[in-house]
């Protein structure tokens, strides 16, 4: 099961540097997509007095921002997803904030690449472009977002990039990876041996790609987000497999993972 449309900014391997003219300006253009995702309203009968912290106070709304930019060595078509209409304006500015100067970071470290690539010589075989697509996702209190997309700055394949948040919209927090455990809990070792055991009923790859990509490391389990499923983890191209054969992701429903979890992580609470 994918939810993942394009995007990121943590680049999973290396993204290139290079060499070009001066830098265009980035230009950031007005919202333009109906919101795409609404909390459902708060029932009638429901206790004004009785506050929960199992979801948030009040309905809010996800729209897509855009941004765009045309240049005669390169694309930039970017979809982002902006808060509205959260009861709390601090929490939704810092998920506005946080994504908005992850996307723009992403955006100019690409547009840079060219500072120093020699645009006759550069338009001449190739065209650079930077996609970025959104995906949302909520479990109760948490909003999962996942940021995918592609990076070309010349070469064979473009460059797959990722970037997924989980933010708590109660306490007005992005979760990394350890926070949906308990402290003290092998939570990478039990990840492993489920990823693992998933991707080689694939025959996907090689099996000490398989393993080598699903070992108890941090770094094979960064992109990852939540639903009332389970825990998605998304194993980038080349991570488990070829390029080819592409993006492997690993559904992991939270019954197996209940001893280790975090209190509410499996509720949403």
């Amino acid at each position: 099961m994918k939810k993942i449309l394009l995007a990121g900014l943590c680049v999973l391997a290396a993204c290139g540097a290079g060499c070009a003219p001066s830098k265009p300006s980035v230009q950031f253009t007005p919202p333009t997509v109906a919101p795409s995702r609404t909390t459902p309203p708060i029932p009638q009968d429901a206790s004004a007095t009785e506050p929960t912290t199992e979801t948030p106070s009040a309905r809010y709304s996800i729209e897509t921002k855009e941004l765009k930019q045309a240049d005669k060595l390169y694309d930039v078509n970017v979809n982002y997803p902006v808060m509205s209409g959260l009861a709390d304006a601090k929490i939704q500015d810092t998920f506005n904030r946080t994504i908005s100067l992850d996307v723009a970071s992403g955006v100019k470290a690409f547009v840079d690449y060219f500072k120093d690539v020699d645009p006759v010589e550069f338009a001449k075989i190739w065209h650079g472009d930077y996609t970025l697509e959104y995906t949302t996702a909520e479990h109760g209190r948490y909003l999962s977002v996942v940021l995918s997309g592609d990076e070309f700055t010349g070469g064979a394949h473009p460059m797959s990039i990722y970037s997924t948040y989980v933010f708590d919209m109660v306490d007005g927090k992005f979760l990394a990876l350890k926070d949906l455990f308990r402290p003290g809990t092998k939570y990478l070792d039990s990840l492993s041996a489920i990823a693992y055991d998933e991707i080689s009923k694939r025959n996907v790859g090689e099996p000490e790609w398989n393993k080598t990509g699903t070992a108890p490391d941090e770094k094979n389990f960064r992109y990852f987000w939540l639903d009332d499923t389970g825990l998605y983890l998304i194993l980038p191209p080349y991570q488990v497999a070829s390029g080819a054969e592409g993006e492997q992701d690993v559904i992991i429903p939270y019954s197996k993972l209940n001893q280790r979890l975090a209190p509410g992580i499996a509720e949403g609470k």
